[in-house]
């Protein structure tokens, strides 16, 4: 698994009491750039969690999944409105995390 950019290999998806969260319409995507290549069997994502931000509120129970895509994701273009998987030619294929719930509190 490459470990390093995780903005460039993971997605998210986000429900709010059942319900899926559209975030809104971005203006731009930032400019890529490079680093150091490194690969493992772990990552650790740090998440710094504002339930404000996706419109929940204590007591509200969110769930977020996690996708892993090998070699990258990217905008659909010309509208920006969805987002695609870039294909892999080797035998490493994207996954999909199982959902977990964080209740707010």
């Amino acid at each position: 698994m490459h470990t390093y950019r995780p903005d460039w290999r993971f997605l998210t998806r986000w429900w709010v009491n059942g319900k899926p969260f559209y975030p809104k319409q971005i203006d731009g995507f930032p400019e890529e750039s490079n680093g150091v290549v490194s690969l493992g069997k772990r990552v650790r994502l740090k998440m710094n969690f504002d339930p404000t931000k996706i419109g929940a509120k204590s007591g509200d129970k969110v769930h977020l999944q996690l996708l892993y895509c090998p070699s990258g994701w990217s905008w659909s273009f010309p509208h920006l409105e969805r987002m695609r998987v870039i294909p892999r030619q080797e035998t490493v294929v994207s996954k999909l995390s199982n959902r977990v719930t964080i209740v707010v509190p």
